[in-house]
């Protein structure tokens, strides 16, 4: 029989092991899917020379460290119910995290072409087999963890890294930073004059067209006022019959590419372009190019919106 001491720290132990294991298969199979892509995304890049380092280490808190202590927090509590039910939870959230990685590799080796249908299906057989190795030899499997585990924090390392060098280089080719002062000087308006762009979905040029082909001033005397000192392209037309395809051409000038009317889908859109010049205050109703609200709110709002959007 043990005494209650041993048991204390055998179970001290194996807690232990579960959280270094949670952080490792976290890290190394799902994390660091994560870092590459928000590593390559241009909304993140745009925002990420505002962001502080405590809103990054936050992001990588909530990415990597967070799964792997709820985990670590339920196999626990699954232990002091039963031992064995402990040890199928953890082997289920290894297959479970084995094969999300898997899923990621298939993805990416087959994105153009795919085997056969449903092909993914290949991911399991992978999968299962180190799920297997888990279960079965729990020492060569401890072994294989605590080999891995100095990605714990070898990955969040690298995504600060690259994230920082690629806005660094690409503030050194002289994109201006934006004031973060209200008042411009006479040289910054004229340098930089101030944009205003309005555009009305199903607003058609019939419909503020008076008798004689002019804008009517009678029912629009603001257009008619705007169009007195603008130009006034009469023969423009939509280049799609779906707001989500057409809001793309005026503001890249290309042809629209699928259906999603975003920054990462368009990162070269003239909001993007301005960016770097200007403080953008949008209002996006069926778009995002301005870039993800939730990205925006993730790194605390780092563009201001106008109070009244």
């Amino acid at each position: 029989m043990k005494e209650p001491s041993s048991t204390v720290t055998d179970s001290t132990t194996a807690f232990s092991y579960v959280v270094v294991a949670s952080l490792t298969l976290v890290s190394f199979l799902m994390a660091q899917s994560i870092y590459e892509f928000i590593s390559a995304n241009l909304e993140f890049l745009t925002l990420r020379h505002h962001a502080t380092q405590v809103q990054l280490l936050l992001m990588i808190f909530a990415f990597q460290f967070i799964p792997a202590l709820f985990l670590s927090t339920v196999w626990l509590i699954v232990k002091k119910l039963n031992s064995t039910l402990a040890k199928w939870f953890f082997n289920g959230v290894a297959f479970i995290l084995f094969l999300i990685f898997f899923l990621q590799v298939h993805n990416k080796l087959f994105s153009s072409h795919r085997l056969f249908a449903h092909s993914s299906v290949l991911a399991l057989v992978p999968a299962v087999l180190l799920a297997l190795l888990c279960a079965s030899h729990p020492n060569a499997f401890r072994s294989f963890v605590l080999f891995l585990s100095p990605f714990v924090l070898i990955f969040p390392a690298l995504f600060l890294f690259h994230t920082w060098q690629t806005v660094s280089a690409a503030n050194q080719k002289g994109v201006p930073a934006v004031s973060s002062t209200s008042d411009n000087t006479g040289m910054e308006r004229q340098r930089h004059p101030p944009v205003f762009m309005l555009i009305l979905d199903e607003l058609t040029r019939s419909a503020l067209l008076d008798k004689n082909g002019e804008i009517d001033g009678d029912r629009y005397p603001n257009f008619k006022n705007l169009a007195a000192s603008s130009t006034f392209f009469r023969n423009a037309t939509a280049n799609a019959d779906r707001t989500v395809r057409s809001l793309p051409v005026i503001l890249t000038g290309n042809f629209p590419i699928g259906n999603d009317p975003s920054l990462s889908a368009y990162p070269d859109n003239l909001l993007s372009l301005l960016r770097p010049y200007y403080r953008i205050h949008v209002r996006e109703l069926t778009t995002r190019f301005a870039g993800s609200p939730t990205l925006i709110a993730l790194m605390g709002n780092t563009y201001p919106r106008h109070p009244n959007c």
